[in-house]
């Protein structure tokens, strides 16, 4: 459902506007830094592994890549949001 993905990957009160169908005023933040990033080979990977033990694969491909970035930000008090979302 679009209402629980919005949820799972928005602030709260962003959500609440977003679903009320109100605007969300802009918020300012110093010192932000967004990654862009992409999978070489991720569409094709996914076409080859679509069946439930596939998508464990996915998964898993996906939690090592997190965890290495956790791994490399432990020193790093600031705060960061992954996101992981697919392209139609």
């Amino acid at each position: 459902c679009i209402r629980d993905r919005m949820y799972s990957i928005l602030p709260i009160s962003v959500a609440n506007e977003l679903r009320h169908q109100r605007p969300v005023p802009a918020s300012k933040h110093e010192n932000v830094t967004l990654l862009f990033s992409g999978i070489v080979g991720f569409n094709e990977f996914c076409a080859k592994h679509s069946d439930a033990e596939g998508a464990i694969m996915i998964i898993n491909l996906l939690n090592a890549v997190y965890v290495k970035f956790d791994d490399l930000l432990k020193t790093n008090t600031d705060v960061y949001k992954v996101l992981s979302t697919t392209l139609k």
